[in-house]
């Protein structure tokens, strides 16, 4: 019979795994959803902070989506493959790693994910770097690589996330557009949209790219 120490370490093992390879673990963002959902009740109940866990998912997940969960980040994106005009590329959304990115976050601030944490200054520069609409075209994932900080963890290969130096606060997200099937670290994929909370909710908070509006529903 294994011990709560084991089955914690198994579930934090395969949380770990879902965040790097979320295509395998849950096809879209109703799927990535109730995984991590599940994933991470038994950690808080294992680590006995099932009442602080619930309050700070709730609080989440109320200011980021509503009334809805963050499996709604599923409707963000316009189904089937989509071309990308003005660019050679053909992507296919499905929000599995956006929402596995989302519990990333809230596992971190509980200790079932230890991550690098960035610095002040180099999240400054992330942020400076892509939050401005009029600039955030010319990035790709090449030169997220090349030119800003490590990221602290790249989910699904196609969310950045960059985790701030403080424990509770919120993290940056960099979504950048895929081709469907690898290879997946293509460097000249293009960013999409830069996301972090704000007081409007996780999409109304979002900066878009010109391209990355060819993936995106129209906002209701």
């Amino acid at each position: 019979m294994p011990s709560l120490g084991e089955l914690r370490e198994r579930l934090v093992g395969r949380f770990q795994q879902v965040c790097h390879r979320t295509g395998m673990y849950a096809p879209d963002a109703r799927a990535a959803e109730v995984l991590c959902r599940e994933l991470l009740e038994v950690l808080a109940y294992v680590d006995d902070c099932e009442q602080a866990y619930a309050r700070e998912m709730s609080r989440r997940r109320r200011d980021d989506f509503g009334s809805t969960g963050a499996e709604s980040m599923l409707w963000w994106f316009a189904s089937g493959d989509v071309q990308v005009k003005g660019h050679d590329l053909t992507v296919r959304s499905t929000g599995n790693a956006e929402v596995a990115a989302w519990y990333a976050e809230l596992a971190a601030l509980f200790g079932w994910l230890d991550v690098p944490r960035l610095s002040a200054h180099d999240l400054a520069s992330v942020v400076t770097a892509l939050c401005d609409p009029d600039r955030i075209d010319a990035w790709t994932r090449g030169r997220l690589v090349a030119e800003l900080p490590a990221a602290s963890i790249v989910v699904g290969k196609t969310v950045h996330c960059y985790a701030p130096p403080e424990p509770d606060a919120r993290w940056v997200f960099v979504d950048v557009l895929s081709e469907w099937g690898p290879p997946w670290d293509r460097p000249e994929a293009p960013v999409r949209s830069y996301r972090t909370a704000g007081p409007g909710g996780a999409r109304s908070a979002m900066v878009v790219s010109t391209l990355g509006r060819q993936t995106l529903t129209p906002r209701g």
